[in-house]
């Protein structure tokens, strides 16, 4: 199962970076690619997401033009998002998952067996 993770990222050149590498972790071995919703920043947002995307086929930059996250929402949940994932799971760009948090997610939603739509973790800090 492939699981699609869009990233909301808006003037995050500083922590985008620790989000996407703790991507890895947070799946477990597990096969996902990770849109990164880059909108309107005014800093090096885009080009950090362009360079860890060139180093990473796992990672998808989209850059939109408007700083609007739920622009940005709207654009991969009707535009980008794959039909065919497992699971979409949505953070910004500010946030580092953690280790195994992705399949401990899909976890919650097939063990309320097909009732649920969606499930969320609270942030430890």
């Amino acid at each position: 199962m492939r699981w699609s993770v869009c990233i909301f990222a808006h003037n995050e050149e500083r922590l985008l970076p620790r989000c996407l590498a703790a991507l890895p972790d947070a799946a477990a071995g597990g096969d996902y690619v990770a849109h990164v919703m880059e909108n309107g920043s005014t800093d090096a947002t885009a080009r950090v997401a362009r360079a860890m995307a060139a180093a990473d086929p796992r990672i998808v930059v989209h850059e939109l033009l408007v700083a609007d996250k739920a622009g940005a929402w709207n654009d991969y949940v009707h535009r980008t998002a794959p039909a065919d994932a497992g699971m979409h799971v949505f953070l910004d760009g500010d946030v580092r998952p953690c280790a195994g948090a992705f399949p401990a997610l899909a976890a919650a939603l097939r063990g309320a067996g097909g009732e649920a739509y969606a499930a969320a973790a609270l942030p430890a800090t």
